[in-house]
């Protein structure tokens, strides 16, 4: 009985967890190679643990967009905050392996102020900085380009 109940459980976590897109969601195609980029910032920013403009804990999966309108933050952005993304070619992560659907979480770029990077960019979070391994990969990253689409 025990075994059966714990079988629905994990059932029931894993409907709730696995994301189902429905054919009803707006999408959106890129055109063209977007410029895709990854960060990785320390724990805490002033005895506070680090939230995502989202409010959420940052996790391997989370990216970040520009605002709609230059120099907004952060409650505006280009896509819509819980807007699954998903590659056309997968990125590498040195833990993670081969990643290909992330997680609009986050905002950057707030003023534009890197003009090499396309109007629909993403930064994807690569972890804490505390652990070395996720900065440097980050910063091997560099600027990547890749084709998506967008599900919102």
């Amino acid at each position: 009985m025990k075994k059966i109940k714990f079988s629905i459980l994990v059932t029931m976590v894993f409907a709730l967890f696995t994301s189902v897109i429905p054919a009803s969601a707006t999408t959106y195609n890129t055109t063209k190679p977007q410029t895709i980029t990854a960060y990785s910032l320390s724990e805490y920013v002033n005895k506070q643990l680090r939230k995502t403009a989202s409010g959420k804990i940052p996790q391997v999966g989370f990216a970040a967009v520009k605002p709609k309108v230059k120099g907004t933050c952060c409650t505006n952005p280009v896509f819509p905050f819980g807007t699954q993304i998903v590659l056309r070619d997968p990125v590498s992560h040195w833990y993670y392996g081969e990643l290909d659907t992330f997680k609009v979480e986050d905002m950057g770029q707030i003023n534009w102020q890197d003009s090499e990077l396309t109007t629909h960019w993403l930064d994807l979070w690569w972890g804490y900085s505390d652990d070395s391994r996720n900065l440097n990969d980050a910063r091997a990253f560099e600027i990547q380009y890749r084709n998506y689409t967008a599900y919102y």
